[in-house]
């Protein structure tokens, strides 16, 4: 399976994030044939500049902050979250683990954390 390239739009550390403005997220294979999730883990490690960088966050469902909404359907959500991260360049990716603990990138790309707006802005 390879992995989908989707780069956010630059974002201002300490404001709200959207991942996808779009709604939920479907996971389908190249067929369009929808992945049944049900059982499934899903992780998104953002690492400082490159694939090779040093994880600094990561948002999963096991602690609720990326929610499977329709997992027979292949779908799932991440909720508006406050992401406060150091100005930088950030790859991510987004890791499916399957019930079955197989591992497959589903989604990587990069974003640009620019420096909190200050009050006076």
């Amino acid at each position: 399976m390879t992995p989908g390239r989707y780069d956010i739009a630059d974002h201002v550390s300490g404001t709200m994030f959207t991942f996808s403005p779009y709604g939920p997220i479907t996971y389908m294979y190249a067929d369009e044939t929808k992945i049944d999730l049900t059982g499934s883990r899903i992780d998104i490690w953002f690492r400082k500049q490159d694939a090779d960088g040093r994880p600094v966050k990561k948002l999963s469902t096991t602690s609720a902050e990326i929610v499977l909404t329709n997992p027979t359907e292949g779908e799932f959500d991440i909720p508006q979250l406050k992401l406060s991260l150091p100005a930088g360049i950030y790859y991510y990716d987004i890791l499916l683990t399957t019930s079955d603990n197989k591992p497959y990138v589903f989604l990587n790309g990069y974003v640009c954390i620019l420096n909190k707006a200050s009050k006076s802005q």
